[in-house]
């Protein structure tokens, strides 16, 4: 797993670092969700930092991959002789920030989804 986030570049550590935030952001919430009495309010506000940095990591991993294939078509354009297999991993390596952050979301919109139904109850 640190071989694949590490392939990502600077983009797949800044997706490691808010995916953190996220857990902290996520278990926050459901923590003041125990508690009663909290406020509506506060919470909506906490559910708003979790979509925004949910949808960041997103971000991130599209910006990620756009910019591996640009960088593994620049090296490609300016070499000689290339092996096939050569440009197929550069290109592989640049869906890792994709996936990142496609899992990210997915993760984060399911628990959101679990945790409004909680919000919806009290």
């Amino acid at each position: 797993m640190i071989h694949f986030i590490l392939n990502g570049g600077p983009l797949a550590i800044v997706q490691v670092l808010l995916t953190v935030l996220l857990v902290v952001l996520l278990t926050q919430l459901g923590l003041k969700l125990i508690d009663r009495s909290v406020a509506f309010d506060i919470l909506q506000l906490s559910i708003r930092k979790i979509r925004a940095c949910a949808a960041l990591v997103l971000a991130l991993g599209v910006l990620g991959q756009v910019q591996g294939i640009f960088n593994a078509l620049s090296a490609i354009s300016k070499a000689t002789e290339i092996s096939p297999q050569v440009c197929l991993e550069g290109i592989l390596v640049s869906f890792h920030t994709t996936l990142l952050g496609l899992w990210v979301f997915v993760f984060t919109y399911f628990a959101m989804n679990i945790m409004n139904l909680f919000i919806k109850k009290s």
